[in-house]
């Protein structure tokens, strides 16, 4: 998609009417794109990512969830369960293959989520991928976007250039 500072992982999407109208397509599916491959079924809810609200961790991911029928149908299960009864049926499920021996993971934010202020957020894990979506022990950087000039860790500035390029790319500066 034109990142030079990141990729998106390949990933499938499905809205929570089609999986009830056909969960057996769906798996099928899955298992078709990710074959062997340890999944991760992650929430991609409406309410998330919104102009007032991030809502950040609020609903269920499931990660490195075995890529068999029995294990999508419980996680994928899992995630919609978490999601508010309204519009539910428009909520979308997002399923990415997952990563082995990260050196890092975490999320970034282009902006404070509690407030819209301007600062760059970002968590990030050195040991574990559960960590930051769990909401424990990762570290917490806040940078003003007018001071990024001023960070000297080299996986901080990539990440910080990844997000200004998302926000180039989309013509939106509330990434989460």
């Amino acid at each position: 998609i034109g990142l030079k500072n990141g990729f998106v992982l390949d990933q499938y999407k499905f809205t929570v009417d089609e999986w009830q109208s056909d969960s057996n397509l769906i798996i099928k599916k899955i298992i078709e794109k990710f074959k062997d491959n340890r999944i991760v079924i992650r929430s991609s809810c409406l309410e998330e990512d919104q102009k007032d609200n991030s809502a950040a961790g609020k609903f269920e991911s499931q990660l490195s969830v075995e890529c068999k029928e029995i294990y999508i149908k419980k996680a994928v299960s899992k995630v919609i369960k978490s999601y508010n009864k309204i519009n539910i049926g428009k909520n979308q499920v997002l399923v990415q293959k997952f990563l082995y021996n990260v050196d890092l993971s975490g999320v970034a934010f282009s902006r404070a989520i509690e407030n819209n202020g301007p600062y760059i957020s970002i968590n990030i894990s050195y040991k574990d991928t559960k960590q930051v979506t769990s909401g424990s022990n990762c570290q917490e950087y806040f940078i003003h976007r007018a001071s990024t000039k001023f960070v000297k860790n080299k996986n901080l500035n990539k990440i910080i250039q990844c997000l200004f390029e998302i926000e180039n790319l989309l013509k939106y500066n509330l990434i989460d």
